[in-house]
């Protein structure tokens, strides 16, 4: 399956062209090419396209905005949500492509790599470098929730938490495909 396969499970997604950004830092390629084959869109709502969000085993879910909302969704990363101000400590390259409870997915448009970081940790270092692409890490966390959707209540235990014996499967699954890039996603939705 595709990356635009694995995401257009739980929501829409169609072609969005650069035209939809909304910021004078200019889009890396990758980013623009992520949005042109894969465009995760959602649904129409009051804002504009909600997003695609991708379930995740401990809850919440992976939040991948539309292009439209992607400027947004660097509010409290790159930029102070309130005054449009850059914050110091954010590197230039990295872009927020996608959210789960506060921390971020970051394409690194310098490395071509895809990185998680962690909020609460006082540095935006904290946090996992993932040897494979961007796309390859939407695709693993997009496999995590199709095996999370499919298991139903299977993936939980009692107390909520990630099922021992359905872990152990998605992760063979999902590093089967992903190797490391795999392993570290999962370990991003599980902590």
């Amino acid at each position: 399956m595709s990356t635009l396969d694995l995401v257009s499970r739980f929501g829409p997604c169609k072609p969005q062209a650069a035209d939809d950004w909304s910021s004078d830092a200019p889009l890396p390629t990758t980013v623009k090419t992520f949005y042109w084959e894969v465009g995760p869109m959602g649904e129409p709502g009051p804002r504009g396209p909600s997003g695609v969000t991708l379930p995740t085993p401990g809850g919440g879910g992976v939040w991948l905005p539309p292009l439209s909302r992607l400027r947004a969704a660097q509010d409290g990363y790159r930029y102070d949500g309130r005054t449009a101000a850059r914050f110091e400590g954010w590197p230039d390259p990295w872009w927020v492509i996608g959210q789960l409870d506060g921390d971020a997915l970051v394409f690194d448009s310098v490395s071509g790599h895809a990185l998680l970081r962690f909020h609460g940790t006082g540095t935006w270092d904290e946090g996992v470098d993932l040897p494979g692409t961007l796309d390859d890490a939407v695709a693993a966390l997009a496999l995590i929730g199709t095996l999370t959707a499919d298991a139903g209540d299977g993936a939980f235990t009692d107390d909520f938490g990630p099922d021992p014996t359905w872990l152990q499967i998605t992760a063979r699954t999902v590093i089967a495909r992903y190797g490391e890039t795999g392993r570290l996603a999962l370990d991003f939705v599980t902590a």
